[in-house]
């Protein structure tokens, strides 16, 4: 079977919610903490969901992190006894599986021996594992990823990446030195759809000025919106330096008018800051330091990466 993954210097680990009892004066938060190690010695990043009491934690953890995560691993611990016999599970880890369902997670669940089928376990496709011993429980749930093929090296996102440049030749004979962002799809099952880029911010020795919105160009394409395949790239451009003019650069854009168009020749320090947007990834954002001095390899260089989640 071929794969193809996409090459970044970035550290791209796959991440795990884990939703798992964290109940006070119990081994439940050992038992946590057992499964994050063994996923980390899997390759995995992950994050252990913990008890928030207020609507804002909830927005900017629980529901941030479950956004940002590419599996959940559901475990369901006992509570109390109930009249029936049975146990009753974890109400918040419940909650947890609710949300990883609309965000269409991939899920592996776990359910101690004797707690109750309840919540919307019995009514999505996740066929929740019993186990009896805790102690095992991390054995099992490795076992079970195996089975599962999850993968450790990927991520639901798209990314900017380095800056390439390339030597073009005009109509009129001169030579002109196009600069590009790799933006790269770390997904190895999805397709980023529809994918627009733009310059969002621009700073001049510690001045900052926000340019018009105007779409930039897709290098060797002829549109604005683009789709970059599953572990695949798109190179989107960003400006051009004529050789005759070299302190002079002009973005690369969609627009019939001169007033959109954008034209560094103040010399000294940037920071550019590009925004790209997708129909169905998280939009990513990231900073470049750019300095109209050659040589050209010396211009464009990245300088830190902001992902924000879908609104």
């Amino acid at each position: 079977m071929f794969e193809w993954k996409v090459k970044t210097n970035m550290s791209v680990k796959a991440r795990v919610f884990i939703s798992c009892g964290q109940k006070k004066d119990t081994e439940e938060f050992d038992l946590a903490q057992k499964v994050k190690s063994v996923l980390k010695d899997k390759g995995f990043d992950s994050y252990v969901a913990v008890t928030h009491q207020t609507l804002k934690d909830l927005k900017s953890n629980i529901f941030r992190q479950l956004r940002n995560s590419e599996y959940f691993l559901f475990i369901d611990l006992k509570r109390e006894l109930l009249k029936n016999g049975t146990y009753r599970g974890s109400l918040f880890s419940h909650q947890e599986l609710a949300l990883a369902s609309y965000l269409d997670l991939e899920t592996i669940a776990f359910q101690e021996k004797g707690v109750e089928k309840m919540g919307i376990l019995p009514f999505i496709q996740v066929n929740a594992e019993e186990f009896s011993n805790r102690n095992t429980l991390p054995e099992l749930i490795v076992k079970k990823i195996k089975e599962k093929k999850w993968k450790n090296d990927w991520k639901n996102q798209i990314v900017l990446d380095d800056v390439y440049n390339n030597t073009a030749v005009f109509p009129d004979g001169q030579r002109v030195e196009f600069f590009h962002i790799r933006v790269l799809n770390l997904n190895y099952k999805r397709d980023a759809r529809s994918c627009y880029g733009y310059l969002e911010l621009f700073e001049i020795n510690g001045k900052k000025s926000r340019p018009k919105t105007v779409e930039l160009k897709w290098s060797g394409y002829t549109k604005p919106n683009a789709n970059i395949l599953s572990s695949s790239y798109r190179d989107l451009d960003t400006f051009f330096v004529r050789h005759d003019k070299p302190h002079e650069a002009m973005s690369n854009s969609f627009t019939d008018s001169g007033r959109y168009k954008i034209v560094f020749r103040d010399q000294g320090k940037y920071i550019l800051r590009y925004r790209v947007i997708s129909a169905n990834f998280p939009s990513v954002v990231a900073d470049y330091n750019f300095q109209l001095v050659k040589p050209y390899e010396k211009m464009f260089s990245k300088v830190k990466q902001v992902i924000h989640p879908i609104r």
